[in-house]
């Protein structure tokens, strides 16, 4: 039998939630959607409160297993959304990500951004992407992906630290706690400022939406334009863009979809500080999958595009993996094979050719195909000074 959350508000469980998705799932008017939304929103928030999640996970791990996907969509979206908002006493409060895509070829900074910045950013938050009436709270570091918090719980909870005590625009409070890994060296990354914008009612959380969608869309553009100024000293040394401000999860998986394009681009900008040329280049994608695994579950299976040049074919000297999450193979060649012809690169080979996942024993980095269909490591053409370059290419 399934676990009893219980808290003064809500008494709910896992069962309860499948059933609560269910019924969204199979709402057929505007009507019924605000019914079961309410409910489900509920049931979510009361289970938030009790400091642990495991009963959402287990309601999403039966839909899933069921395959019943318009459900799991559902409880999932409002996991998710309830994860990253919430309502108490002092008003609403909303988790917001600031991406931004860097490279390097040297190392791409991250830990603590000097308050200066930081006041800047939030007094930017609310004039281009919440309303006058916000109050903006900024984390005071710089984070990687690899450190953002991945259970819903964990995202609820740093809302709350965020939101802790008096709110007041402009504050900045420590989140060194998620710093518990130091972000793989790289000369492409991507890395994220936390922010909560807090306000009275939902209303005067954003921008009105009788503003133009146009003049909505200029202004993010101007923050964007405007952050990169404010974090230009911070990130001396890194080619980056700041991209939109958004809600947590919607940034991240943005961020996920524009870091592919970003550091395939980077790649060659990489690749030409070593004195090479976009024409002199040849690129190779290849699938990569799990040995004995299926390549449509997600995490199975990876494209990845290894730089050589023309006249070495069989040494590999940069490249970088885009991991699949239902795509098709072929298509997602193509795609990095238009891309690479925008940055000038005209010789690209796309292998029908499946490979076994393998990375290298010693240093964990990743193996990629050459033309011919070998597997080879990275390295570092002889006459390079490796010591002017990031710590590793990938």
């Amino acid at each position: 039998m399934a676990r009893k959350t219980t808290n003064k508000n809500v008494s709910v469980s896992s069962d309860d939630l499948v059933q609560l998705a269910l019924q969204a799932a199979d709402s057929s008017s505007i009507y019924e959607d605000v019914l079961c939304d309410d409910a489900l929103r509920k049931a979510c928030d009361g289970i938030f409160a009790t400091g642990e999640d495991s009963d959402i996970e287990t309601a999403l791990h039966s839909l899933k297993a069921d395959d019943d996907s318009s459900a799991y969509d559902a409880l999932l979206a409002m996991a998710e959304d309830c994860a990253q908002s919430y309502t108490d006493e002092r008003g609403c409060h909303q988790l917001v990500l600031i991406p931004i895509l860097a490279w390097s070829r040297y190392q791409i900074p991250c830990g603590r951004l000097d308050k200066n910045c930081l006041k800047s950013l939030a007094d930017l938050l609310r004039s281009g992407f919440a309303s006058p009436q916000a109050s903006v709270t900024m984390g005071d570091t710089l984070i990687s992906a690899d450190n953002l918090p991945e259970q819903l719980i964990d995202v609820r909870e740093l809302l709350k630290t965020l939101t802790a005590g008096r709110i007041q625009h402009g504050r900045t409070l420590s989140i060194a706690k998620l710093l518990k890994n130091e972000p793989p060296a790289d000369f492409s990354d991507s890395r994220y400022i936390v922010a909560a914008i807090s306000a009275p009612t939902p209303e005067e959380l954003f921008v009105p939406q009788d503003k133009p969608y146009i003049e909505r869309m200029r202004s993010i553009m101007d923050f964007s334009l405007a952050a990169h100024e404010v974090l230009w000293a911070p990130l001396i040394g890194s080619v980056f863009e700041v991209q939109a401000p958004s809600g947590f999860y919607s940034a991240w998986r943005q961020t996920e979809t524009a870091m592919r394009v970003f550091c395939l681009k980077s790649l060659v900008s990489f690749v030409c500080c070593m004195n090479f040329v976009p024409q002199n280049l040849l690129v190779t994608t290849a699938l990569f999958t799990k040995p004995g695994e299926s390549a449509e579950v997600d995490g199975n299976s990876e494209i990845r595009i290894g730089v050589s040049t023309k006249d070495k074919p069989n040494s590999v000297i940069a490249g970088v993996v885009w991991s699949m999450v239902n795509e098709d193979p072929d298509a997602l060649q193509q795609f990095a094979a238009d891309i690479l012809r925008t940055e000038g690169v005209d010789r690209i080979v796309a292998l029908e050719q499946i490979f076994p996942m393998e990375w290298c024993e010693d240093c964990g980095a990743p193996l990629y195909a050459t033309s011919t269909g070998q597997v080879a490591h990275i390295e570092m053409p002889e006459e390079i000074q490796i010591e002017k370059f990031a710590p590793t290419l990938n």
